[in-house]
């Protein structure tokens, strides 16, 4: 798993070079064809965008992208009250709030459109008591979004999954995620968590998408992985200062959102 953390930097460096050809997309990618016939490196049950989006949460370098995704239409940004890092813009049609506002020990955010159908969730950090097993966790989430979604008496199929424990430098680190697909939806989860026996503690980080399977390669290319790669590109040619969906390298007039 280490490995998998490792290469995450590389696939970064290598979207960020992507992103300086210019194929009159705008960061959008609707129509690379190297997106709509990816397979997964690690998972070659997926396809498209889906395939592409999970080895991206796996850390696995991948090289689809004609530009780095960035939101198309533009419907708001979020910025946590009490870590501002996890900051982003949205679409159109979506809000976006705190997970438990107030609570000190955890950081995240959930992203849910107008109809309550598509999801993106993002947990940076929160501390529990104990040794937590991420695949106890990864089940908590799950369970939680059945319960957002009203289902009920549906059997999940599960797509792929991975799951990985070892001690690390200091302590217990566990990886779990999941692709399933139950009813008319598929979702994506990953959960990472570093126990800390000196602490009794384990941090934890949890990643949830999940959308409608007739459409979740769609909003995968237009809501999921550009505000992930928000949280994650550096790369000052990769911005994109004005939110206008244009990034700055591409953009004649990259503070100005009424002018490209």
């Amino acid at each position: 798993m280490k490995t998998k953390f490792i290469l995450l930097i590389l696939t970064l460096s290598i979207l960020a070079g992507c992103n300086q050809d210019d194929d009159g997309n705008n960061g959008n990618n609707l129509n690379n064809p190297q997106l709509a016939n990816a397979t997964s490196q690690i998972c070659p049950e997926i396809s498209g965008p889906n395939a592409v989006h999970w080895d991206v949460l796996h850390g696995i370098p991948v090289t689809q992208f004609s530009q780095i995704p960035v939101i198309q239409d533009l419907g708001g940004f979020f910025a946590h009250s009490a870590f501002p890092g996890l900051g982003f813009s949205f679409p159109t049609g979506y809000s976006a709030a705190e997970i438990d506002p107030g609570q000190s020990n955890l950081v995240g955010a959930n992203v849910i459109r107008s109809d309550n159908r598509a999801i993106w969730r993002m947990i940076t950090g929160v501390t529990l008591n104990g040794n937590i097993p991420a695949s106890d966790i990864i089940d908590n989430e799950i369970n939680a979004l059945f319960d957002f979604l009203g289902v009920v008496g549906t059997n999940a199929t599960l797509i792929c999954s991975e799951n990985e424990d070892g001690p690390n430098g200091i302590g217990q680190l566990s990886f779990s995620s999941r692709l399933i697909q139950f009813g008319e939806f598929t979702t994506q989860a990953t959960v990472r968590v570093q126990f800390v026996p000196e602490l009794n503690s384990s941090f934890v980080s949890t990643f949830l998408v999940s959308a409608p399977t007739t459409e979740f390669d769609a909003t995968t290319l237009s809501t999921f992985l550009p505000i992930y790669f928000q949280l994650l590109v550096v790369d000052e040619d990769a911005r994109d200062s004005d939110l206008d969906g244009t990034p700055d390298n591409q953009d004649n007039f990259p503070f100005d959102p009424t002018r490209q």
